[in-house]
């Protein structure tokens, strides 16, 4: 199985700020795209939901993201929740 995602809610706050959130889950891998539906990335948040976690899952990339998709890296089996802001 590969790095799988969802984008559960997208919502507009403060003029032309968005906010997208869901959840992924890397069930044999260490690292995946989100998808975030957004133009421009400023800041995405990943949170592990496993109770012992290895390593914090990370954005391996420099913000501002002129592009929409975020790659992340995580512990091989890693789920999780992830919400970013942008426009």
């Amino acid at each position: 199985m590969a790095f799988s995602y969802t984008v559960n809610e997208q919502a507009m706050f403060g003029g032309s700020l968005r906010k997208a959130v869901g959840t992924f889950n890397a069930a044999s891998v260490t690292t995946g795209d989100i998808k975030t539906g957004l133009s421009t990335v400023y800041h995405i948040s990943l949170t592990a939901a496993a109770a012992a976690v290895g390593n914090n899952p990370v954005a391996n990339e420099t913000f501002p993201l002129n592009k929409g998709d975020v790659t992340i890296v995580c512990d091989s089996g890693e789920i999780g929740t992830w919400e970013a802001t942008g426009i």
